[in-house]
Formats: C-alpha cells, sequence, structure tokens
C-alpha cells in the first residue's frame, strides 16, 4: 500500500470539527467547575442562632396546630393565642393559606429591615378545609 500525500483542500476537514468540538467540551467542563466552586465558596452554614430560632418557628406552630387554633380560621382567636404561645423575645408574623382564605397575622406592626429573620411553613388540616402556614420570626 502506499500512502498518498494530500495536497488539496478537501483532506483533513475532519480535524477541524473534531478540534472545535473538543474545544467547546473543555469549556463547558470549565464552567461547570467554575459555577460549583463559585456555590461553594460562597455557602454560609447555619449558625447556632438561626437554627434555633428555626426550631422555636416550627414549634410555636405546631402547637397551635396540635392545640386545633387553626381550625376556627378565626384571625383574633389565632393571633391571642399566638402571643400566648410565642417566646417574649420573639416576632413572628404568619400568612395562613387555605382553599377558602388568606389570613396574615403579625405580633408587630413591621417587619425589621436589618434583622436576621428566619421562615419556614407547615401544611394542616381542619375540619373542613386544609392550607399551608408560612411563618417570619424573628428577635424582638
Amino acid at each position: 500500500m502506499e500512502k498518498k500525500l494530500c495536497l488539496n483542500s478537501n483532506c483533513g476537514k475532519n480535524r477541524g470539527i473534531i478540534f472545535s468540538l473538543d474545544a467547546v467540551i473543555a469549556i463547558f467542563i470549565v464552567l461547570v467547575i467554575v459555577a460549583t466552586s463559585h456555590y461553594y465558596f460562597t455557602w454560609k452554614p447555619i449558625t447556632p442562632t438561626e437554627l434555633q430560632m428555626i426550631k422555636v418557628g416550627y414549634d410555636v406552630v405546631s402547637i397551635l396546630d396540635n392545640k386545633g387554633i387553626f381550625d376556627s380560621l378565626d384571625r383574633s382567636y389565632i393571633e391571642n393565642e399566638l402571643r400566648k404561645v410565642l417566646p417574649n423575645n420573639y416576632e413572628m408574623r404568619l400568612f395562613i393559606n387555605t382553599t377558602t382564605k388568606n389570613i396574615i397575622i403579625e405580633t408587630s406592626k413591621t417587619t425589621p429591615k436589618n434583622k436576621l429573620i428566619v421562615c419556614g411553613e407547615r401544611t394542616f388540616v381542619t375540619n373542613n378545609d386544609f392550607g399551608k402556614i408560612k411563618f417570619w420570626m424573628w428577635l424582638k
């Protein structure tokens, strides 16, 4: 077999396509690595204070739910019971969304802009309805 020397323009066209495809794959891999490393370097772990506030928030909502406070969907009744259960050094905002009603309950007039605010949500079932409770909680 003889080797032919390729001197025309049709010889080696596939080599350029493979090289371009290789470069695109390499750029994609580099971008994935950069994005992943950015996520891990900017991620901040939850502090014990934040974790405690989240647990207290879920505890308050769970107590109210287990007592059947949300069955009535009466705003003033829920607000009074919330004030009884909520620890003195916390403020809380509840948003109760059911298939028939939306209720917003706040223990203070304003939500702070410069304090740590934790949030969570829980689903509940009443006698005739079901819904979701979202809560926001912060220190006084």
